[in-house]
């Protein structure tokens, strides 16, 4: 009877699921005339944005030379409704990066460090399993994500939960047998491994922790009095809780946040939409807020600088993305190029952020969000492309997903194949079950999760414990697959036991 209800209970989660998902998809109806009064274009489309996707809060920060015109808050921030402000802390992920880089380049102009230097002259203890690669490892290299270090490796760092002082260096010390996917400076590969020991270095040379270095010669230079180097401090400054839409009903994630010091240079930061205005004034102005320089305007420009190409036209600078953005000019206007600009976002469990520069139009947006579904990234990085486009005068577009089908429907395709796995097992228990039906059967499930586990997961950089981390329900339906396979595995035993002992019986009866 607890089979069955388990059955029922998949069948309903797989029609929740699939209603949840076919009104995340649904395309908005976008503007398709030009933009007058943009404040309000940018409200409309936020707030349309967050009901089509159930984003429970959102805040929009509006950058225009060195000015901030605009900042907003939407939706709620808490289960306890209390409202969206821009003032309000979120967790930024990996927009973490640009604050590292604009510290080593600091460190750079105070001739405490130098970009070509190899990261043992400063770490000299540093090891990896290439002892020779690992000495060829600069400090450029890792500010361009050229090093060689894994995505998948760096990825993984986000399991270390790890609050003692001298978290990121022990960290960085267990490396020390990791292996490299390229040698030094041949490609880009992004990897989270690759800030962590650049905030290791930051720490190193400044004689200071990570986390005082950016409070004071960056939070609180540029005014940014909502900014928190550490989850814990801002849960008592108002936090945005964080949502994932969990089996496709969005739920606050506060009970499985976690946090850890070995990867706050990468992706542990703190800031609310009106702090990152103020980074994006600093990045728009060479380097200055207000009465404030945080680096000189040819640092600010290295920063900018493409270190690496991706493809034919995106790049890679120090901790942004960059591409022409073509979208940014008018239909009409064939003769001017794309202006570049300068992205980067930030995903973690139940957060999504984004920053947007486009130097040419002066032009810098902040856009932080309380959900993330990996399921629906593009739709969520969309919002801001399209608060881009409006704040220029611009009707927003829709723009293609970059998941593919098996992405999208995640949640719906692994409850059917619980489904599927469930109605075997029942059949499989049947008394007089043919041998070779129970092993075709335990033959599917096996070599089903296998796939998943061994090549599908690698494949779109994830693992089971990251994916229990950051997509519980998706880890949690795995975990049952995989109890399901497992218990085929042991029922097929079973079978082949009786059969070899039915035989062994015939033959000495017969004897």
């Amino acid at each position: 009877m607890v089979i069955w209800r388990f059955l029922l209970f998949c069948i309903v989660g797989i029609a929740v699921t699939a209603c949840s998902m076919q009104a995340q998809n649904t395309p908005a109806e976008l503007a398709q005339s030009p933009v007058d009064d943009w404040r309000a274009a940018i409200d409309a489309h936020v707030i349309e944005q967050m009901q089509q996707l159930g984003i429970p809060g959102a805040a929009v920060g509006i950058v225009r030379g060195d000015q901030v015109e605009y900042l907003q808050g939407y939706g709620i921030a808490g289960d306890d409704g209390r409202p969206v402000t821009p003032q309000t802390p979120f967790y930024i992920a990996s927009l973490s990066k640009s604050v590292t880089a604009a510290a080593v380049i600091q460190l750079v102009e105070a001739s405490k460090l130098e970009l070509d230097a190899p990261v043992q002259r400063y770490l000299p203890w540093f090891r990896l399993a290439d002892e020779e690669a690992a000495a060829q490892i600069t400090v450029r290299h890792l500010l361009a994500q050229t090093s060689g270090f894994s995505e998948l490796g760096g990825y993984e760092r986000n399991l270390d939960d790890d609050m003692y002082d001298d978290a990121l260096e022990q960290s960085v010390r267990a490396m020390h047998g990791a292996p490299l996917n390229a040698a030094p400076g041949v490609q880009f590969e992004y990897s989270n491994t690759n800030y962590d020991l650049l905030g290791l270095l930051v720490a190193t040379v400044s004689s200071e922790s990570y986390e005082s270095y950016v409070q004071r010669h960056i939070f609180d230079l540029l005014d940014m009095d909502d900014a928190f180097t550490s989850l814990a401090d801002a849960q008592g400054h108002g936090v945005s809780s964080g949502y994932y839409p969990y089996f496709g009903q969005v739920r606050s994630q506060d009970h499985a946040m976690f946090f850890g010091r070995a990867t706050t240079p990468s992706a542990g930061l703190v800031a609310s939409a009106e702090d990152l205005a103020h980074w994006l004034v600093a990045h728009l102005n060479g380097g200055r807020y207000a009465d404030a320089q945080l680096i000189s305007p040819q640092g600010m420009e290295l920063l900018h600088t493409v270190a690496v190409s991706i493809t034919e036209e995106v790049g890679y600078a120090m901790g942004w993305t960059t591409f022409p953005f073509t979208d940014a000019l008018p239909a009409d206007d064939v003769e001017r190029s794309a202006p570049l600009a300068l992205t980067h976002s930030g995903r973690w469990l139940g957060y999504a952020a984004q920053l947007l520069l486009v130097p040419e139009q002066e032009l810098g947006v902040v856009l932080l969000l309380n959900l993330n579904d990996p399921a629906a990234d593009s739709a969520l990085s969309n919002i801001g492309w399209n608060v881009g486009l409006l704040a220029l005068g611009l009707p927003a577009k829709q723009f293609p997903q970059h998941e593919d089908w098996v992405e999208r429907n995640a949640r719906l395709l692994m409850l059917a194949i619980v489904a599927i796995f469930t109605a075997l097992n029942l059949w499989l228990l049947r008394p007089r079950a043919r041998l070779v039906f129970i092993v075709a059967a335990c033959l599917v499930q096996v070599v089903t999760v296998a796939y998943l586990v061994l090549i599908r997961l690698p494949e779109v950089k994830t693992t089971l414990p990251l994916l229990l981390r950051f997509e519980p329900d998706l880890g949690q339906i795995t975990l049952v697959l995989i109890a399901l396979a497992g218990w085929s595995v042991v029922r097929t035993g079973a079978a082949l036991a009786q059969t070899i002992i039915a035989r062994d019986r015939v033959a000495l009866d017969a004897q």
